[in-house]
């Protein structure tokens, strides 16, 4: 299923005029905040899409339209569209200070919603960015396969694994 969470729709990278984004509507609230923001408000009372289980059903379809939109603007476009009036920009997200600016090594900074729980005396973080494809083959091939570095490169030569 690629990105896409086999019981959440939407919950996937979607693709922009010029670039990719990552959209998760979790419920049916978010899922309503979300098609008003993009312009697709149509869609909260379809029936195909009322509610998650139905969006679940019917995901072909509505993945078809909500790339229909994304696909007319710009990632930064709708970065703005979103941002600005829901997660990051929530009193309640800045007050608990879950926002967390990593830098990427290729998306450059970018910002990412932290754990939401704390307990006393321990604030949890985000450490590290989103893996690129690829960034943890070495480690998985030697600590979990138990390949030594010559096999590894073998198979990188051989075209099996990537660069």
């Amino acid at each position: 299923m690629g990105t896409a969470h086999p019981s959440i729709v939407p919950y996937q990278v979607f693709p922009t005029k010029d670039s990719f984004m990552m959209i998760g509507a979790g419920n049916d609230g978010q899922f309503a905040k979300f098609c008003q923001r993009v312009g697709l408000q149509d869609l909260v009372d379809d029936a195909r899409f009322k509610t998650n289980a139905d969006r679940v059903q019917h995901r072909q379809e509505l993945i078809q339209l909500i790339e229909d939109e994304l696909t007319q603007q710009g990632t930064q476009y709708w970065l703005d569209q979103l941002q600005r009036r829901w997660t990051f920009d929530h009193p309640q997200i800045k007050a608990r200070g879950l926002v967390h600016e990593v830098d990427h090594p290729r998306a450059g900074k970018i910002k990412m919603v932290g754990p939401s729980y704390k307990f006393s005396g321990f604030k949890p973080s985000v450490r590290l960015p989103p893996p690129t494809l690829g960034a943890h083959t070495n480690e998985v091939l030697e600590t979990v396969l138990g390949y030594d570095k010559q096999h590894i490169e073998s198979l990188r030569s051989d075209g099996a694994i990537g660069k």
